[in-house]
C-alpha cells in the first residue's frame, strides 16, 4: 500500500489524540505538549514543496480563505509583540503562532474520506480513555467547594478541568448517536460507547456538556422521525435508570444539575462575561495583545476569583474587535461548508455543539479547540471538493 504525505498528517494528529491524556496542564496547553503539531507543519511544508518541485499539487489546495485569515493572524500576532504590547506572556504568543500555523499548513492539505474516518476513530478513541480514566479514579480536585465534580489528575499532579474534558468528548459523543442510530452493524458497540462517555460526563458535572449533548439528541431523533418509539422506549429505560443513577452518583452532583438547568442563570458565569465585555470595551480596537485574560482581570480590575470563561470573547481581549472578528470567522468556515455543500447532517451538528461548548469556556489556543477545527476543516474541504 502507498504512503501518502498527507498519511503521515493523519497519523500524527490521531498519535496526538491517544496521547492527550498526558498533556499534563489543566487546561489542555497546546505548548505543553507541540512536538506532533510542530511534525505536522514541518511534514504539510515537505509536501508542498516536493509536489511544487515535481509539479504535483494533488494533495494541496492552492487557494482558500482560511489560508488568508490565517497569514494574517500569524503577522498580526508578530506585529501585536512589537507595537502592542512589548510585555507580552511568552507562552500565550507562542500557543497563538502554533494555533494560527498549525491551521494554515492543515488547510492546505487534500485528505480523501478514508484519512478522515482513520482520524474519527482515534477521535472517538481518545475521548473514551479520558472518559474511562475519569470513572475509574474519580479524581475530585474541588475540596472547596460543595460539589464532588469529577475528573483525572495527570502526571504532573495537575488536574484536568472537568468542563474542558467534557467539552471535548462532546463531539465523539455526538459521532456515537449518529452510529447508534442510522448504522446498524455499529450500533451495539456504538451503545456501549456511548454509556461510557456520557456516564464519565455526567461525573464531571458540566451541565453545559449535558445540555448541548441533549439538543444534538433532540435533532437526531426529529432527523431519525423516531421520536414517538423514542419516546415510549425512553420513559421506560428512565424507570429503569433513576434508582440506579441516583445511587451511582453523588447527590451532590444531581443537585448541581438540578440548581443550574440554564447557564444563564449562572451568576457567576455572568459576571465572568462581563468582565469580558469590559476588557474589550477598554481596548477595542487592537485588543490587548499576548496576555491572558485572567492576569489582565488580576491587573485592571483586582478580582482574582474570576474568568472571561468565553473562548469569542477572549479573542476579542487580545486581538480586539476587528482581529478577534476574523479569528471567530475562521471557526464559523467549516459550519458554512459542511452546510452548503450537504455533508451528512452529523457533522455540521457535531461542529455546531463544539461552536457552542466553547462558548461556556475559554479553550483559546488549547487541545479542545484545535482538534476539532482542524478535523472539521478536512471534512468541509472534503464535501466541498466532491459536491461542490
Amino acid at each position: 500500500m502507498k504512503i501518502k504525505g498527507t498519511d503521515i498528517n493523519i497519523a500524527l494528529l490521531s498519535m496526538h489524540m491517544l496521547l492527550l491524556i498526558l498533556n499534563g496542564s489543566q487546561f489542555f496547553e497546546i505548548g505543553n505538549r507541540s512536538i506532533f503539531y510542530l511534525l505536522i507543519i514541518l511534514n504539510s511544508c515537505v509536501i508542498l514543496v516536493w509536489g511544487k518541485a515535481r509539479g504535483r499539487n494533488h494533495d494541496i489546495k492552492l487557494f482558500s480563505i482560511e489560508k488568508v485569515i490565517s497569514a494574517v493572524m500569524i503577522i498580526f500576532t508578530f506585529v501585536s509583540v512589537i507595537y502592542i504590547n512589548t510585555d507580552y506572556q511568552r507562552g500565550v504568543y507562542l500557543a497563538s503562532l502554533l494555533f494560527f500555523s498549525l491551521i494554515f499548513f492543515w488547510s492546505n492539505m487534500k485528505y480523501d474520506f478514508n484519512q478522515l474516518e482513520r482520524l474519527k476513530k482515534f477521535y472517538i478513541l481518545s475521548a473514551l480513555i479520558l472518559a474511562i480514566g475519569i470513572i475509574i479514579f474519580r479524581y475530585q480536585p474541588y475540596t472547596d467547594i460543595s460539589v464532588s465534580r469529577m475528573t483525572i489528575q495527570s502526571y504532573t499532579g495537575e488536574f484536568y478541568d472537568v468542563n474542558f474534558i467534557s467539552a471535548y468528548m462532546v463531539i465523539p459523543t455526538i459521532f456515537l448517536l449518529y452510529d447508534f442510530f442510522e448504522k446498524t452493524k455499529k450500533s451495539k458497540s456504538a451503545l456501549v460507547k456511548l454509556i461510557i462517555l456520557i456516564g464519565a460526563i455526567v461525573l464531571t458535572g458540566s451541565r453545559g456538556a449535558l445540555g448541548v449533548l441533549g439538543i444534538a439528541m433532540i435533532f437526531t431523533l426529529w432527523h431519525q422521525k423516531k421520536i414517538g418509539a423514542t419516546v415510549l422506549f425512553g420513559i421506560l429505560a428512565l424507570i429503569v435508570a433513576v434508582p440506579i443513577i441516583i445511587q451511582l452518583i453523588p447527590q451532590d452532583i444531581l443537585l448541581h444539575y438540578l440548581k443550574g438547568v440554564n447557564v444563564f442563570n449562572d451568576t457567576r458565569r455572568m459576571a465572568d462575561w462581563e468582565l469580558g465585555v469590559a476588557l474589550i470595551a477598554r481596548k477595542p480596537l487592537f485588543g490587548y495583545g499576548m496576555v491572558s485574560s485572567y492576569s489582565l482581570i488580576v491587573t485592571i480590575f483586582n478580582i482574582t476569583w474570576l474568568t472571561v470563561h468565553n473562548t469569542y470573547l477572549v479573542f476579542g481581549v487580545n486581538y480586539g474587535v476587528i482581529f478577534g472578528s476574523m479569528i471567530v470567522l475562521l471557526m464559523i468556515i467549516p459550519l458554512y461548508r459542511l452546510i452548503k455543500f450537504k455533508a451528512p447532517y452529523v457533522y455540521s451538528l457535531a461542529y455546531m455543539m463544539f461552536l457552542v461548548s466553547v462558548f461556556l469556556i475559554e479553550a483559546n489556543f488549547s487541545d479542545i479547540m484545535i482538534i476539532p477545527v482542524c478535523i472539521f476543516f478536512s471534512y468541509a474541504a472534503y464535501y466541498k471538493e466532491n459536491r461542490g
